[in-house]
């Protein structure tokens, strides 16, 4: 009986010691809080058809997300200057295309023009249902009439 006693009070020594360690130590979070996330840059320009605008934003990388995901975020975010898109998907892609940006649609049957992507200056691989942005890219939509 006086074993268990002992073994008892020393146990709970240990976790008043436990305890004690504990609340002195700080914690430490493993991700960064949202404010210090990286960014890149999202832009929309036309300078092609009246009324021409040039918008950018620049938005907090978020692990799996897509570029058509943070078309979304900035018509949210900043819909003064981003006000709406839209796009059509294609399954045998699988993936969307974008018709219009900010009410300007491109036409490619009357004047060959489109909404072309841009990733740091070159045209990319994938499209907006692909386009995984890192920190430091800068993403542009930029209204283009071909030929």
């Amino acid at each position: 009986m006086i074993h268990h006693i002992f073994v008892v009070t020393f146990l709970v020594s240990l976790l008043h010691l436990h305890i004690k360690a504990d609340s002195q130590v700080r914690h430490v979070p493993t991700q960064p809080p949202p404010d210090s996330r990286p960014v890149f840059t999202y832009a929309i320009c036309n300078n092609i058809q009246r009324p021409h605008f040039t918008e950018s934003i620049q938005l907090k990388v978020i692990p799996h997300l897509y570029l058509i995901d943070y078309m979304e975020i900035a018509c949210k975010t900043a819909s003064d200057r981003f006000t709406k898109f839209s796009a059509t998907y294609y399954p045998s892609v699988p993936g969307y295309f974008i018709d219009s940006i900010n009410g300007l649609a491109g036409n490619w049957a009357d004047n060959k023009t489109y909404w072309r992507l841009l990733n740091n200056n070159s045209s990319t691989s994938v499209g907006a249902s692909d386009l995984d942005p890192k920190p430091g890219d800068n993403v542009v939509f930029m209204f283009t009439k071909a030929g």
